[in-house]
């Protein structure tokens, strides 16, 4: 009695838009009647792609990638059986996005719809709408026909953000609908509103000073209290317009430093022409008042008895659920300072026409900062950032970041580590412990990557061999005009290879490589963390062996397990009208396979030949 409904559409106006729909509905009985496991399910999925041309309007775009399914539908379909990733997908996500520009203004507005699904528990994450008004930063003082140099203040830039949004999240399907808007929804406005400056102080230092202020409207407040009778928290809800906002300040300059450095000939010789370091170091002020005292009213507290009899006194935040949360508590100046670095050299090739300067990065980048809390009474420091960029050829780049902690670790009274107000500079020696760094790159390789190179070599043989010619007229032979060889003769087809197609045999390889070194369990006797090297490789390749022939693979690679993950192989054959495909997973949990013939068109997917086993049968359940 189960039974299935699907219908497919692609669409498309010429010079406007085009797309594709896709609706899907399935009735799965289990069972049979009047047996104690019959259960009949309904379920059903909707995907929808759209996409503007270009052309269409240049002031609005309008997209759509809708991939919705009720949480039942992959287990009920049948195609899932044989597709190990559709089936282990536990999200979802679906996005409508609409964007407009209004002409010369400096106003643009976005609205947007997204839905994430777990199929896992079966829970939403709804938020619609979403609306985004945005002012690109302007100078309001500038003056039209400024006459003379320009005035301080017209330097001022004036930027605003608006948004409003109404969500929900971690709501079950079949509750979706019955949830009310105003208790159940989060939804709320914020405005962000920011004022900033630049000018040059003794000529060399760049000085930016900036306010930024923000402003939040909700529908909704919470009280706390502590009830003696069932010694619990309460929490009320306390409807009505609220009004939430904060503000920060902050100052920064910056200068920059050069550095030229002339190696010693006698020693180096004069390959190396200058080192040049570049130093680029800023200093900042942030200033942020204590937006959780009493008279802002952003939080509030309540006291109770404990089971021990000690009065104790709990302080919350009055908007800590809202949509867009509340001002932080605490008062926070901060002195910040941040250095980049820059290595370049140059060096002196010699050629036939002369010497040519060659630059050469040493370090792209070299970057460290940290920043100093006036206001706090104690762990005053924040982490040191670290980031290195080296640069191998115009290919390849190395990039490093990382954070060092400054503070040394003890345990408290529960046996957590907890940071202490000493510095690991006063009593290691060392700025700080490393937290984590790593990094990741990827290559491939082609066919076509020889040939590049092949054509290369060849490119320079013929232009050594122009310059000769362009000699030879210069002595009294005859002149080409152009000072170039003349064309090589053409070699005269062979009526035999014309009967012969040329082999061809594409192919590709990538090459993806993930190392990351950081903390992985913290040492009480050493009160350090331990540290752990994880690293990653993840390969994949096609091969046509034929015009209608093409296999691919792919895998991945666990250092940690040493073995490899899914590996997933296809071959497939173009039979003109029809096409063949047989994937097979030949390791891992998922280890199956999925062989078909079918027509290649669209109006005629039903018919077709397959032969699947179902991965879930290989799996041994409980390990």
């Amino acid at each position: 009695g189960s039974w299935g409904l699907t219908g497919r559409t692609n669409y498309r106006v010429k010079y406007k838009y085009s797309g594709s729909f896709n609706a899907s509905y399935l009735e799965t009985v289990t069972s049979e009647k009047n047996l104690p496991d019959y259960a009949k399910a309904k379920n059903f999925n909707l995907t929808w792609s759209h996409s503007q041309d270009a052309k269409a309007n240049p002031y609005r775009t309008f997209s759509a990638s809708v991939n919705f399914a009720t949480s039942g539908y992959a287990r009920s379909d049948l195609k899932s059986y044989y597709n190990p990733e559709a089936f282990s997908s536990n999200t979802k996500s679906s996005s409508i996005n609409m964007s407009q520009r209004f002409g010369d203004s400096p106003f643009s507005a976005n609205m947007s719809m997204n839905i994430t699904q777990r199929s896992k528990d079966s829970t939403l994450s709804v938020s619609l709408p979403s609306l985004t008004i945005s002012m690109s930063s302007i100078n309001p003082f500038k003056r039209k026909n400024a006459v003379g140099n320009p005035r301080w203040y017209e330097d001022i830039r004036l930027g605003y953000t608006g948004s409003f949004a109404n969500s929900i999240s971690e709501v079950k399907e079949d509750q979706f609908l019955h949830k009310s808007l105003i208790k159940d929804w989060k939804n709320g406005a914020q405005h962000n509103l920011s004022l900033s400056s630049k000018f040059n102080l003794l000529n060399y230092v760049t000085v930016t000073p900036s306010v930024n202020y923000t402003e939040r409207w909700y529908s909704s407040s919470i009280r706390k209290n502590f009830d003696q009778a069932t010694n619990k928290e309460v929490t009320d809800t306390i409807w009505g317009f609220n009004r939430v906002w904060d503000y920060s300040a902050s100052l920064t300059a910056d200068t920059k430093l050069y550095g030229m450095y002339t190696p010693v000939r006698k020693i180096f010789g004069n390959k190396i022409g200058q080192i040049r370091h570049v130093i680029t170091p800023s200093i900042s002020y942030n200033y942020k008042p204590d937006f959780g005292a009493q008279r802002y009213g952003y939080y509030d507290d309540y006291s109770y008895t404990d089971t021990k009899g000690v009065l104790q006194t709990v302080t919350y935040s009055r908007y800590a659920n809202s949509l867009y949360g509340s001002p932080s508590a605490g008062k926070s100046g901060s002195i910040g300072f941040n250095v980049i670095n820059n290595l370049e050299m140059k060096l002196n090739q010699p050629t036939d026409t002369g010497v040519v300067e060659k630059k050469v990065s040493l370090i792209d980048l070299f970057q460290f900062g940290s920043s100093y809390n006036l206001a706090a009474d104690s762990l005053n420091w924040s982490d040191i950032s670290v980031a290195l960029r080296l640069k191998f050829g115009k290919k390849y780049t190395l990039n490093l970041s990382t954070s060092l902690d400054p503070y040394m670790y003890q345990l408290n009274s529960s046996g957590n580590p907890v940071k202490v107000n000493e510095t690991t500079f006063a009593k290691l020696g060392i700025p700080g412990r490393l937290t984590s760094t790593g990094t990741s790159f990827s290559y491939s390789i082609s066919n076509e990557t020889f040939k590049k190179k092949e054509k290369k070599t060849n490119g320079d043989t013929g232009s050594g061999s122009s310059s000769e010619g362009g000699e030879a007229a210069s002595d009294g032979s005859a002149p080409t005009g152009t000072g170039q060889a003349p064309p090589a003769e053409q070699k005269p087809l062979d009526p035999e290879e014309m009967l012969y197609q040329p082999f061809k045999m594409p192919w590709s390889i990538n090459f993806s490589y993930s190392l990351r070194y950081g903390r992985y369990t913290f040492n009480k006797e050493k009160l350090d963390y331990n540290y752990k090297l994880t690293q990653n490789l993840s390969l994949s390749g096609n091969i046509s062996l034929y015009d209608k022939w093409k296999f691919t693979a792919s895998t991945s690679y666990n250092f940690e397990y040493k073995q490899f993950a899914t590996m997933n192989c296809t071959v497939s054959r173009d039979l003109h009208c029809w096409e063949m495909s047989a994937s097979f997973i030949p390791i891992g949990p998922y280890k199956s396979y999925n062989f078909s013939i079918r027509v290649k068109s669209s109006l005629l997917q039903d018919l077709k030949y397959e032969q699947h086993q179902n991965p879930r049968d290989n799996y041994i359940w409980g390990n």
